[in-house]
This record gives structure tokens, C-alpha cells and sequence, in this order.
């Protein structure tokens, strides 16, 4: 089942207040620390995107713009290319997902950004004066799982630049395996950083990829080892919200679960559905209202795995086909 919305976001009901870093704080900074030039040398090999990213030697720099400070970010954790020998039943091939986040980067110290991890979990929207948002907000500080030193700042003077290879390079769940999930599946062992390494960071419009090479080691009487190659997404989320869909337990739908602090009856388990953002072009709303198929302003993509028999690919593009029928009755064509 496919939703959308046009109207207004919901409130920001779980995260730290978003706001933009002040300027006053960059010129602060900009006054002790030490050159542009010095740190981001004419060896750099810099790429922009989402963040500007610099490898200077074995050294990889974000350029954070303070723009992005405070800001929802997705971190999407992937295995690129399994290891041989460590793969169960039903896991450690190709693409199997091990763990994702919701970050954001944070200024609250004079030469420092912070990493919190966003929790929506606690949700309450009713802010007036018998509401229970404000106790929910103060009761639900999130957590600050990294700190990182401020090198410099840009050239323009909008971000600040930060180090991250060492966190790169460290055993972290904000960027790898999940920690239940490595304790569940206990089969990789522990983390060996001096068989493991960065082979690219490359920086997108709205995303940033970054590819590494994990080496694991089992401490019992096996003494394997295991190499990974994994991939990291992160990914800048909409500032406008979507409006939530509650999800119905007669439907089947993949689902988000939170406790609501808003119901009368004391704080209950709710569930959000997980679903695309599929929404008509600006241009086409009047169109669309009158019962129009229009184009989707982003459609959903599907990609097959390369690595699927050729004999299954025409199949598994038909049962997507099949699913035109439901978008029509959205209001949605194809993209010719």
C-alpha cells in the first residue's frame, strides 16, 4: 500500500530542536585555530558533495557547513562483500543489512562537534499547557556517542573541519555492525584495526558513501579470521516531515513502533507505518486533485542484484509491474 501527503509536516516530536549554528560562534572558533592551508593542504584530494571531504596522506577531513548542524541524518550500514566461511542461514552475503541510525551533528562547545543519536521512540505532540511534550522532551536527552576536535574552519567561514579517520578506523555502531546484532549472531569475533583500513569516502548531493574493509578475529579455539567489505550511506533526511499514518493491525504493514505519552488512558504502544514519500509535482496537484494520473515528483526505484539468475530477472520485474495497478488507484503513472 502506497500514502502520501501534501499537506504540512507533523511536529518535530523526539529530536533535539533543530537551529542553525551562529555565526558569532564560527568567528570565535576561527581566531584559535589553526590555518585552512595548514590542515587541508595542496596534497588534499578534495570531493564535494553533501559534505566536502578531504584525504590529506592517510588522514579523511569532513567539511561540515553549519547549515547541516542539527539536522536529521540517516546512517545506513550495508555489507558490500561478505567473508568467506562466516555466513549463516540467513545472513552475511552481499547487501544484508547491519545497522542504521538517526544522527546529528552538533555544535555546543567552542572546538568541538558532537554526534547524537536521535531517538523518536518517547512521542508526545500536544504541547499546551496540560501536555506531556515538554516533560517528554526534558526526560529524553540523546545521547552524545562521539566527539570530535575542530581542526579549522572552511575557507568561506560557513563549517567547521573535522577529523575522522579514527573513528572511521574504531569499532562504532553508527557506522558498522549493530551491537545486538553482533552479539546475536557471535560469529566475527573481535575487531582487528590493523588488518582493516578506509578504501573511499565519496561525497553525493544528498548522500555521502563510505566503503571500508573490516577484519575480524574469533578469540576460541577455531582462531579464524574474517575480512568484510562494508558500506556506509549516510543520508540527509527532508526538513519537512512527513505526516505520520497510524499503522491498522488488519492491514500488513511494515511498521514503526513507538510509545505514545499523548493517550488518555496512560502511555501506550503505537505503531507509525514505514512508507514512501509519494507526492505529485508541484505543478500537477491541480491535476492530480481532479483525478489525473500524474508523475510521481520522486518514483520509487527498484534494483534487482546483479548477481540474481537471468532466468528470474523477467519475473521479478513483472510482480513489480503488477504493482502499477495499486499506484493508478493512488494516482500515480509510471515515468514514461
Amino acid at each position: 500500500m502506497v500514502f502520501f501527503s501534501c499537506g504540512p509536516a507533523s511536529k518535530n516530536t523526539g529530536g533535539i530542536k533543530t537551529h542553525p549554528a551562529a555565526k558569532n560562534g564560527i568567528a570565535k572558533d576561527s581566531s584559535t585555530l589553526r590555518p585552512y592551508k595548514e590542515i587541508i593542504t595542496d596534497k588534499a584530494i578534495t570531493a564535494k558533495g553533501l559534505f566536502t571531504v578531504h584525504h590529506v596522506g592517510n588522514k579523511y577531513y569532513f567539511e561540515i557547513p553549519d547549515s547541516l548542524l542539527y539536522r536529521d541524518i540517516l546512517t545506513v550500514n550495508r555489507i558490500k562483500k561478505g567473508a568467506a566461511e562466516a555466513r549463516s542461514a540467513d545472513w552475511g552475503t552481499a547487501g544484508d543489512l547491519i545497522g542504521s541510525n538517526v544522527i546529528q551533528f552538533t555544535k555546543e562547545q567552542d572546538h568541538k562537534v558532537f554526534i547524537r543519536r536521535i531517538s523518536y521512540y518517547d512521542r508526545s505532540s500536544d504541547s499546551s499547557e496540560n501536555g506531556m511534550y515538554y516533560n517528554v522532551r526534558n526526560s529524553n536527552v540523546q545521547a552524545i556517542i562521539a566527539s570530535f576536535d575542530i581542526k579549522t574552519i572552511s575557507k568561506d567561514s560557513t563549517g567547521y573541519v573535522i577529523d575522522v579517520t579514527d573513528y572511521l578506523n574504531t569499532e562504532n555502531d553508527v557506522f558498522f555492525f549493530r551491537v545486538p546484532l553482533k552479539k546475536m549472531l557471535g560469529i566475527l569475533g573481535t575487531y582487528q584495526p590493523a588488518r582493516s583500513f578506509i578504501k573511499s569516502i565519496q561525497p553525493f548531493s544528498h548522500n555521502v558513501e563510505i566503503h571500508t574493509v573490516r577484519t575480524y578475529s574469533k578469540e576460541d579455539e577455531s582462531d579464524l579470521t574474517f575480512t568484510l567489505e562494508l558500506n556506509s550511506s549516510i543520508i540527509l533526511l527532508p526538513s519537512q516531515k512527513m505526516r505520520p499514518r497510524y499503522a491498522d493491525p488488519r492491514v500488513g504493514y511494515f511498521s514503526e513502533g513507538y510509545r505514545n505519552f499523548d493517550d488518555t488512558q496512560g502511555v501506550t504502544p503505537d505503531y507509525i507505518v514505514t512508507r514512501w514519500r509519494l507526492e505529485p509535482k508541484k505543478e500537477d496537484i491541480a491535476r492530480y486533485l481532479r483525478g489525473e494520473l500524474v508523475e510521481p515528483q520522486k518514483p520509487i526505484v527498484f534494483y534487482i542484484d546483479p548477481t540474481t539468475p537471468k532466468k528470474w530477472v523477467p519475473y521479478l520485474i513483472r510482480a513489480v509491474n503488477d504493482w502499477q495497478v495499486a499506484f493508478e488507484a493512488a494516482g500515480f503513472k509510471m515515468r514514461s
